[in-house]
C-alpha cells in the first residue's frame, strides 16, 4: 500500500459534482448547511497547553421531552424544514451565548478564558466557513463561521455527545468547545485535525484499489469496521447524522492494529463531523420527506418522493465502502421500474467474500422499513471486525506501517 504525499490528492468527485447551486440545497423553509471542512485527524492536546484544559459545555441541567406538536405531526416531515429543526430546539434546554456585536472572522476568539488569533481559512461552503486560530501557546482550534446564526448544529452535537458518553463512539464525535451566536452569524469553535479526511486517504490510495491490489485489503475492513460501528451506535440512540460521507470523516491515530476496535470495543482512527443535518428521531417516529442533494449520496427513497427514515444513513454508508473499496464513487441505477437501487457494475476483489459483499450492498442501499436498522449494522459491524481480526499478523503490521507513514507526512 504506497500513499503518495497528501499535498497531492485528488478529489474522486469533482467540485462541480460535490457542490450543488444554493438554490438546490434549500428545504422547504430552510438550507442545508453543504460545509466541506477541509480539517482532519489528529487533535491539538489541550492537556499539554500551558493555558489549561477546555471543558464541553454542561449538559447537566439538558433534557429531551416528546413535544405534542411533533407527536401529533402527520408526516411526512421534511427534517430540515425550519419547523421541524424548531421543533427538535424546543426540546432542548440548551444555553446559548449571545452578543450584540458581530463578529469579523480577523477578530481573536476567547474561549474559556484563552486567547486564538486568526490564522487562515481552510474551508469554505456555501453556508460557512472553517478558519483555524491559534493561540500564544502553539495550540490550535478551528473556527466555523456559520452566515445563518441558528445553534441547530451545536444543539444537537451536545445532544449527541451526551448520548454517547462512556460508549464505544465517545471518542470518534467531533468535540464542542463553544458555541457563541452573533447578529451575523453563529461561531461554533471545537478542535482543530490535522491528517486529513478519509475521502483524502482513499483518493490517495486509489491508484491500488483500483486495480484490486490484495494489500489494501485491511484498510477496506478495517475502515469498513468503523464506519459501521458509528451507525450502530448513533442509530441505537435514535440519531440519523444526514451527511455522513468520508469527507466528513476525520483520520485520527489508531491505538491497536492487532484488531479491528480497541479495547471495550472502542471505535478507531475516525472522527465524524459536520452535524447540521443530523435529526433527533426520538421527538418524531414517523416517515421524513425531503432531499439532501448531496452527489452521489441520495438514497433511492429520495429519488423517488418516497418516505424515507434512516436510509439516508444507509445508504450513504453503502457508498462510503464503495470509495473504500474502489477509491472512487458509484455508478448507481435508480430504475424506475423496480423498487430496487443497484450499483451499475460491480465486481468484488477476488480476496473478498464475493457472495457475501453485493448482498452488503443490496441490503443497505434498498432497506424497506421505517424501523431502526441497528441489528442489521450490528451484523455487518461483526463482519468486517472478524474478517480484519483473521487477517495475517503481517497483513495488520503493513497496513500500520503505511497508516503511520501517512500521519507523519
Amino acid at each position: 500500500m504506497s500513499l503518495a504525499n497528501k499535498n497531492e490528492f485528488q478529489n474522486p468527485m469533482s467540485e462541480t459534482q460535490r457542490i450543488r447551486s444554493e438554490q438546490e440545497m434549500t428545504f422547504g423553509f430552510a438550507k442545508v448547511d453543504p460545509t466541506i471542512i477541509m480539517l482532519a485527524g489528529k487533535t491539538t492536546d489541550f492537556n499539554s497547553m500551558k493555558t489549561g484544559v477546555f471543558e464541553p459545555p454542561s449538559a447537566s441541567t439538558r433534557c429531551v421531552r416528546l413535544s405534542r406538536s411533533v407527536a401529533e405531526a402527520k408526516g411526512p416531515l421534511n427534517p430540515w424544514s425550519k419547523q421541524f429543526v424548531d421543533m427538535q430546539m424546543d426540546e432542548m434546554d440548551i444555553e446559548i451565548e449571545s452578543k450584540d456585536t458581530k463578529f469579523l472572522p480577523k477578530m481573536s476568539v476567547s474561549v474559556q478564558g484563552h486567547e486564538f488569533k486568526h490564522q487562515e481559512m481552510v474551508g469554505e461552503g456555501n453556508f460557512a466557513k472553517v478558519y483555524r486560530y491559534e493561540s500564544a501557546t502553539g495550540g490550535d482550534v478551528a473556527v466555523k463561521v456559520q452566515k445563518e446564526s441558528e445553534p441547530w448544529e451545536y444543539a444537537i452535537l451536545t445532544e449527541v455527545q451526551e448520548l454517547l458518553n462512556g460508549t464505544c463512539a465517545e471518542e470518534s464525535v467531533l468535540k464542542l468547545i463553544s458555541f457563541t451566536k452573533y447578529p451575523n452569524c453563529g461561531v461554533m469553535v471545537t478542535p482543530y485535525y490535522v491528517n486529513g479526511t478519509l475521502l483524502s486517504l482513499c483518493a490517495q490510495a486509489k491508484p491500488l484499489l483500483a486495480t484490486r491490489a490484495v494489500s489494501m485489503k485491511p484498510f477496506i475492513l478495517f475502515f469498513a469496521a468503523q464506519l459501521t460501528a458509528l451507525l450502530v451506535e448513533l442509530h441505537g440512540k435514535d440519531i440519523i447524522h444526514g451527511d455522513f460521507k468520508p469527507d466528513n470523516i476525520m483520520l485520527l491515530p489508531i491505538d491497536n492494529f492487532d484488531s479491528a476496535f480497541g479495547d471495550k470495543g472502542k471505535i478507531q482512527g475516525v472522527c465524524m463531523i459536520d452535524w447540521g443535518r443530523s435529526i433527533n428521531c426520538r421527538v418524531y417516529s414517523g416517515a421524513f420527506k425531503g432531499k439532501c442533494y448531496t452527489s452521489g449520496f441520495m438514497c433511492g427513497e429520495m429519488v423517488k418522493n418516497e418516505p424515507w427514515r434512516f436510509q439516508v444513513d444507509l445508504y450513504a454508508l453503502a457508498m462510503s465502502l464503495h470509495i473504500i473499496m474502489f477509491g472512487d464513487y458509484a455508478k448507481v441505477n435508480h430504475s424506475a421500474v423496480s423498487t430496487d437501487t443497484t450499483l451499475s457494475s460491480l465486481t468484488i476483489p477476488r480476496h473478498f467474500e464475493r457472495r457475501v459483499w453485493p448482498e452488503i450492498f443490496n441490503s443497505l442501499m434498498n432497506y424497506q422499513s421505517l424501523e431502526n436498522p441497528v441489528n442489521m449494522l450490528r451484523e455487518k459491524r461483526d463482519y468486517f471486525a472478524q474478517e480484519y481480526n483473521a487477517l495475517t499478523k503481517r497483513e495488520k503490521e503493513n497496513f500500520q506501517d503505511h497508516y503511520k507513514r501517512h500521519l507523519d507526512l
